[in-house]
């Protein structure tokens, strides 16, 4: 079993082939980027689980559109392949032994919402 694994969502135009090569180093520098916003928003305010994805999200939105904003954005310019995300999924604790018997239970605040019929 992988204890850190990575998935890329990678956007490649049609009449391009993937270039993992580029993916990768994309990924990198993104990851050094998110890495050293992480760093500065720690600082701020901590985010964790949904909320914590949205506020990356704002924040790539923000730079791409400061990025359109300085003229980087050529219309002339060829289609070229772009990473829209990454997804890290890292196992941080292993223990041995029986699962507890609470994994499985519902929530506290857990309740069955009926669907309306239409």
């Amino acid at each position: 079993m992988a204890l850190r694994s990575a998935t890329h969502v990678v956007l490649v135009p049609a009449n391009m082939t993937l270039d993992r090569q580029l993916a990768l180093d994309d990924a990198s520098a993104s990851a050094v980027a998110s890495a050293n916003s992480a760093d500065a928003e720690k600082k701020e305010k901590p985010a964790s689980g949904l909320g914590g994805f949205f506020s990356a999200l704002k924040t790539a939105a923000e730079d791409a559109g400061k990025q359109l904003d300085n003229g980087s954005n050529n219309e002339n310019a060829p289609a070229k392949q772009t990473t829209l995300l990454t997804i890290i999924n890292e196992v941080k604790t292993i223990s041995n032994g029986p699962v507890p018997a609470a994994m499985f239970a519902p929530p506290a605040d857990y309740r069955e919402v009926k669907a309306r019929e239409l």
